[in-house]
């Protein structure tokens, strides 16, 4: 049996464009789950006790356990990312069709920073007059100098990267430090940072002397925190941390949700 899809038969509406973003939601679902996963299985480890009296904390670095990040971590990203991106031209192809014309290839959803009145003007011709304002609402431009904080000009140098060169990178950010967390005699729970400015290695230690009034009948924790950062390969930018896709997803969700009266 051939299966045929004929769009001109089906009515304009967001229902492509949100299932895609459904898609890159249940992408960042994975992910998310996956990152965590994988992250219980890293980090520092502690050996702690107490000598003296008054008693001295000390604290001795066992260990440092930092696998290879999976590959597929990059690839989940990067795939949440391209639906991301891609949904909003799903988006305006329902919007030219809407107004009854045909896409070009040089018509699409745009994302300028700086301005550009004529390049802008052409990618949005096809499109009714109220959907080509709306259009122009959620442009990078409109913020000015700051036009790099804005989520659709993070989306696309994102999705340009990822597209181009293969370049979003996942690896592990280790805090050069830790954390030592205890319970006081009032109940409340204490915390102190332990940060430096190399890396820890096993057999290094650190005291935490009586002032702090940490006892060993106390429940002492100490805690590290590493997290999975995405970068472009190469690319020392101040943008090379990826932001967070969830974010990035409730927005694009947003910007499409904005054209339902335009497509009802």
């Amino acid at each position: 049996m051939v299966w045929s899809w004929n769009t001109a038969r089906q009515p304009p509406s967001v229902d492509g464009p949100l299932a895609k973003i459904e898609r890159a939601h249940a992408h960042i679902k994975n992910l998310d789950a996956d990152i965590n996963r994988f992250l219980k299985k890293c980090g520092y480890r502690f050996r702690r006790h107490f000598k003296g009296d008054p008693p001295t904390l000390v604290v001795t670095v066992k260990e440092a356990k930092f696998p290879p990040v999976p590959d597929h971590f990059s690839l989940l990203a990067g795939e949440a990312i391209y639906q991301l991106r891609t949904s909003l031209d799903h988006l305006f192809y329902e919007l030219v069709r809407a107004n009854r014309e045909k896409p070009s290839r040089r018509s699409g959803w745009p994302i300028l920073a700086p301005p550009n009145k004529e390049h802008l003007e052409e990618k949005i011709k096809l499109v009714s007059a109220t959907a080509k304002q709306r259009i122009k609402t959620f442009q990078p431009y409109l913020m000015g100098v700051r036009y790099k904080e804005h989520p659709l000009w993070r989306l696309k140098k994102l999705n340009d990267w990822d597209k181009h060169n293969f370049v979003i990178r996942a690896f592990i950010a280790r805090h050069n430090g830790f954390r030592v967390e205890w319970t006081d005699s009032d109940g409340k729970i204490r915390r102190i940072g332990m940060d430096t400015d190399v890396e820890l290695r096993p057999n290094q230690k650190f005291s935490f002397g009586p002032g702090l009034g940490i006892h060993p009948e106390m429940n002492v924790k100490i805690k590290t925190e590493p997290y999975i950062v995405f970068e472009k390969v190469g690319d020392t930018i101040a943008e090379s941390a990826l932001p967070s896709l969830g974010q990035l997803s409730d927005y694009v969700s947003h910007v499409v949700r904005s054209f339902s009266g335009e497509l009802s």
